[in-house]
């Protein structure tokens, strides 16, 4: 588990959410299902609006920049998602159509978090 911690797209405030992820290379990476919910997470609204991140994971806290992973980097990363996170594909098939707003191709909303040079 990671601490993500946003600043809120509307209140301006500081928001924490505990998330599940993968490591891909430098990145680590979530993905922003919500449940099977047809809306994005709030999280995810909040790191696309303010993509200054804080991230938390084992201790270590670093400041990093999230971007919206897009088509074929967003299709890679999915098909790693069930070989590294047990019950993703459980997750995935109640999962409703991604935002298509935010994706192209059905694949669904990943965001990476870059670590920020210090």
């Amino acid at each position: 588990m990671l601490v993500l911690t946003t600043i809120g797209a509307r209140s301006g405030r500081v928001r924490e959410n505990r998330l599940a992820f993968i490591r891909h290379g430098q990145d680590l990476v979530v993905v922003a299902s919500n449940y099977g919910s047809p809306s994005s997470p709030h999280w995810y609204h909040n790191l696309v609006a303010n993509p200054v991140v804080t991230v938390e994971v084992f201790g270590d806290r670093i400041q990093a920049r999230a971007r919206v992973a897009r088509r074929l980097e967003r299709e890679m990363l999915y098909a790693l998602l069930p070989h590294r996170m047990p019950g993703f594909l459980q997750a995935q098939r109640r999962d409703a159509p991604p935002d298509p707003d935010h994706c192209d191709g059905g694949i669904g909303r990943i965001a990476a978090f870059m670590r920020t040079a210090e």
